[in-house]
């Protein structure tokens, strides 16, 4: 096992998962394929824990340790740290924002939890994670509806186009939620669906289904900075730049 200077060995029998950790849901194949490669290169990079009484409670690092469990490792490379609640919540949080196969609605439970418990305001929770307002809210919207949070899941709902669900009512979700798994809806129709549900007009009259929200992807998808002159990357900088205030603006409006 690879040597960490400032980490200690602790029996993995001694840890325990944090019961607010982020992560609830965690993909089996994966922990699998971790578990093979931990019984090849061994622990790669120590866990974060904090004592709790006799044990140490799991702050980062979840996955790891359950892949460590599956490979049959005894004992677990650790780095102590001592914090409070709100520093452990927001550690594990953190650390899972950063991983791309966290669940969405894992993580709009975590922020919701750090909000309810801690009093963070949406604004300051975004600048303590680094994070839009826009995309906070986009995020508590599945926390607040168990059905939306489902089809984001189940169906790969987008999260932007689940926050326009979660804004009708709740038989008109259902019946998009229908739609969506039917395969009559993808994210661009449940968005033109769910807005025109809203204000009563029909879908295809909707502003939204009007926009031309796929050239906007297909422009976005060309642009590629290895092509452009360091002039040309500047100015994309700075267009790309207002065009993301202007996206920030238009989520804070819609919210």
């Amino acid at each position: 096992m690879k040597a960490f200077p400032d980490a200690v060995l602790i029996p993995i029998n001694w840890l325990h998962p944090d019961p607010d950790q982020p992560r609830t849901v965690m993909d089996q194949g994966r922990l699998e394929e971790l578990a093979d490669s931990i019984r090849v290169h061994g622990i790669l990079q120590p866990i974060l824990v904090r004592q709790a009484g006799d044990e140490y409670a799991i702050v980062a690092g979840h996955r790891r340790y359950e892949a460590a469990r599956i490979a049959g490792l005894k004992t677990m490379p650790c780095l102590l740290r001592e914090r409070d609640d709100t520093e452990t919540r927001e550690q594990a949080l953190v650390e899972n924002l950063q991983r791309a196969d966290l669940e969405p609605s894992d993580e709009a439970l975590a922020l919701k939890r750090l909000m309810d418990q801690h009093g963070y305001t949406i604004r300051r929770l975004g600048e303590r994670l680094h994070k839009s307002v826009g995309y906070i809210h986009a995020r508590l919207e599945l926390a607040a509806n168990a059905d939306v949070a489902d089809a984001v899941q189940r169906l790969n709902v987008g999260v932007y186009a689940a926050r326009e669900l979660s804004k009708v009512g709740q038989e008109q979700r259902q019946a998009l939620i229908d739609r969506v798994a039917s395969g009559e809806l993808d994210d661009q129709g449940l968005v033109a669906a769910a807005r025109a549900a809203r204000s009563g007009a029909a879908g295809s009259d909707s502003l939204a289904a009007r926009v031309p929200w796929t050239a906007l992807r297909r422009a976005l998808d060309k642009l590629d900075p290895s092509l452009l002159t360091s002039a040309q990357q500047v100015r994309a900088r700075r267009e790309l730049v207002g065009l993301r205030k202007q996206i920030e603006y238009l989520m804070e409006a819609l919210s």
